[in-house]
């Protein structure tokens, strides 16, 4: 099997110096786990800033019941169509053990995406070019893993939102930048991997035990709708109950471990993702990537408002051809692309209007079911800014 990145390297590449390191550092206070040639590493829970070897580890290996869920991050703009794979991490629930395994895949992880162009031949533009269940066979194949019970996917909106849920309610953007950022990391793509499977191993560690009480299951029922998936509340309950009554908590961090795949030949560093802690990296990777990139005016508040107003006062005209009208709004529907509006009034009220004239398209066109869908939507996530934990 060969799957390589971008650059063509292979599944398993040349070992390269284990001293790299990226180029930012984590403010807090590191400690290293030394390399043991001789031996594989035991896998510890790390929570704090530090360097580890993840080729060397030896992971736990379960047995019994498991239920894997592929979590895929879709780079697709705003009001814009396309679904490339940005992130791609399949989490793994064994259920008879209460152990839970986040493999982590970079997406310039080599596959056949049917590009003529060598540097296209990427993982997550085989989501782009040949749709989801070609994507999730490759998946697949990466993880060296039979079978995919359930796949959640979402865009940068949507993740604002379900980031926001797990915590982030007044730095979810912040958390949303730091978590996709790569540029300023020796290992490049690899390390965004690595620390966004780690966001969510973290998350799920502080998040855990609230998700048997009303909150809980609202924010889980506000985290579906805010995805594109087939994981439905009754299935992830079952889930969540089943890790539960095998052991499994908010204290228990030995349980749930990061793997990569393909494996990675690099030293990758281990960050602290509490809320608190997000503007210290955020401040660290935006010390060097402006001396990169450049300034980047989708940082400034105004930028996505502009897009949805211009969207909206176009679309306004052709309120009486609803085919133009869902045609228009629909994905911009879909993708939940006011939460990505900073001012929650201009928020709330730029939603509110494109919902406004989709439902009344639908109506018009005898579609009842998808307007009830959008209601019921709103009344969701409405429910949940009440509650205060969503903006």
């Amino acid at each position: 099997m060969s799957c390589g990145s971008n650059e063509g390297i292979p599944e398993n590449p040349p070992k390269v110096n284990r001293d790299s390191k990226p180029i930012i550092q984590q403010p807090a206070e590191t400690q290293n786990i030394q390399p043991n040639d001789n031996a594989a590493q035991v896998y510890k829970p790390i929570i704090g800033d530090t360097s580890v070897d993840i080729e060397n580890m030896d992971y736990p290996m379960p047995s019994g019941r498991v239920i894997s869920v592929l979590i895929t991050g879709i780079d697709s703009r705003l009001c814009e169509k396309t679904a490339r794979a940005d992130a791609n991490h399949l989490v793994r629930f064994y259920l008879d053990s209460g152990q839970v395994e986040v493999i982590s895949v970079p997406r310039s992880t080599y596959a056949d995406a049917k590009f003529t162009d060598p540097r296209g031949q990427l993982i997550g533009n085989v989501r782009l070019t040949l749709g989801r269940d070609r994507y999730m066979k490759e998946i697949r194949r990466v993880t060296e893993v039979n079978k995919i019970d359930f796949f959640v996917e979402f865009g940068f909106s949507q993740a604002m939102g379900i980031i926001e849920i797990m915590g982030y309610k007044d730095n979810a953007s912040n958390a949303l930048r730091v978590i996709r950022s790569r540029k300023v990391y020796a290992a490049g793509d690899k390390q965004r991997s690595y620390n966004q499977g780690q966001f969510i191993r973290q998350a799920i560690l502080r998040t855990f035990d609230y998700t048997d009480d009303l909150m809980g299951q609202l924010g889980i029922r506000a985290a579906l709708a805010l995805s594109t998936t087939n994981l439905s509340y009754d299935a992830a309950s079952y889930i969540l109950d089943e890790m539960r009554a095998h052991g499994f908590n908010s204290n228990t961090p030995d349980r749930i471990w990061v793997r990569m795949m393909p494996k990675s030949g690099y030293n990758l560093k281990v960050f602290d993702y509490d809320s608190s802690n997000i503007s210290n990296i955020e401040a660290a990777i935006e010390s060097k990537v402006q001396h990169i990139v450049g300034k980047n005016d989708r940082k400034q508040p105004e930028y996505y408002a502009n897009i949805l107003r211009g969207l909206l006062a176009k679309v306004e005209k052709d309120t009486n051809k609803p085919e133009r009208v869902i045609d228009s709004l629909a994905h911009p529907f879909k993708q939940k692309s006011w939460i990505q509006i900073q001012n929650v009034n201009e928020r709330i009220a730029l939603r509110d209007k494109l919902c406004y004239m989709l439902v009344n398209a639908y109506n018009k066109k005898g579609k009842t079911a998808e307007a009830f869908e959008i209601v019921k939507y709103i009344e969701q996530e409405d429910a949940f800014r009440k509650s205060g934990t969503m903006k």
